[in-house]
Formats: structure tokens, C-alpha cells, sequence
């Protein structure tokens, strides 16, 4: 269970490196301003922040596995949902 828990929490804190590393491609391809490519980054702090007090508190109350389970895979689906939702995913507009 000790491997199940360290994986989940690598690939969850492979989001925080995530933006960061694709940002200059952001960048160009939704025509951002740095201000603009802040306020993104930004409201995924402020998200982080809003989660992490409740977060505790269900890991205090119930299973820290299915916290973390549930966590790591809500972090996986939010991930593939900013890619997907990114215009020209699949192909460039034209």
C-alpha cells in the first residue's frame, strides 16, 4: 500500500511542475500576457489553498487512503480535462 500511496502522491505533485514546464507553449499558443499567464497559475493556488483545509480534516476523519485515492485521481482528471480543453489539442485552428 506504501508504493499505491508514494505513486499517487509523485503523480499528484507532478501538477505543480506541470504548468511551469509547458508554460512558454501556453503562452503562444492562447496568446497570453505574462499577467494573464500569472493569473492562471494563480488560481490554481488559490484552489490549492480553498482544498487543503478541508482536505485535512477528511483525512483526520476517515481513511487517509481513500483521501489520498480520491485526491490523486481528482488531481489526474482536472490535468487531462486543462488538456483537452486547450484549443488546438489535437490539431492546430486554422
Amino acid at each position: 500500500m506504501l508504493v499505491v500511496a508514494s505513486i499517487s502522491i509523485l503523480l499528484s505533485i507532478l501538477v505543480w511542475f506541470n504548468y511551469s514546464a509547458v508554460l512558454p507553449l501556453i503562452v503562444e499558443e492562447w496568446n497570453l500576457s505574462g499577467i494573464n499567464a500569472g493569473i492562471i497559475f494563480g488560481a490554481f493556488q488559490a484552489g490549492y489553498l480553498i482544498a487543503i483545509i478541508p482536505a485535512g480534516v477528511f483525512v483526520d476523519r476517515y481513511s487517509p487512503r481513500w483521501i489520498i485515492a480520491i485526491g490523486a485521481t481528482t488531481t489526474g482528471v482536472a490535468g487531462l480535462d486543462f488538456a483537452i480543453m486547450a484549443t488546438g489539442f489535437c490539431h492546430r485552428p486554422q
